[in-house]
């Protein structure tokens, strides 16, 4: 289990002593860092594994830093922790487009071959409104006056 954590000034505070603003000794490279710490909130019984994340961007000064709570620290180290958060987190970000943009959380069917063909179908639906709304965006007059050629463009996949 990992989950993300909100800053608040007690973290950020012993995120510093873990990283201190210094120069750095290359401005052209990005810096990151992965600590392990003990730490209780108020409201937790116990004292629980954090994760900082310290990163200072090329060109920066300063150091921004991220926690995580886990209870795998035994069995992987903070960077794999780390990594895995952000693929499940790029994973999230796939399903949530698949289900916003071609409506594939709403199925009409309660036949699983005519719900494939259909999730099959709605992607091939969708190109050709996406090609005219980038051949209407040279001229936003037409794109946000006419509903009409929005409309023509949609197929029955679509629906």
């Amino acid at each position: 289990m990992f989950t993300r954590m909100k800053s608040n000034a007690i973290l950020q505070s012993l995120a510093k002593e873990l990283h201190p603003n210094s120069m750095p000794s290359d401005v052209s490279k990005t810096e990151m860092h992965y600590e392990k710490m003990d730490y209780q909130a108020r409201s937790w019984v116990k004292p629980r594994k954090v994760i900082v994340q310290s990163v200072r961007p090329a060109g920066e000064l300063f150091f921004t830093h991220s926690f995580f709570v886990t209870n795998l620290m035994d069995a992987f180290s903070p960077k794999a922790i780390v990594r895995a958060y952000q693929k499940r987190g790029k994973m999230e970000n796939y399903i949530k487009e698949v289900k916003n943009g071609f409506n594939f959380d709403r199925m009409c069917s309660h036949s699983f071959q005519v719900n494939e063909v259909r999730m099959l179908l709605k992607p091939a639906g969708v190109q050709p409104n996406e090609l005219a709304s980038y051949t209407f965006q040279r001229d936003k007059r037409i794109c946000q006056s006419n509903p009409y050629v929005q409309r023509s463009l949609k197929w029955p996949a679509n629906e």
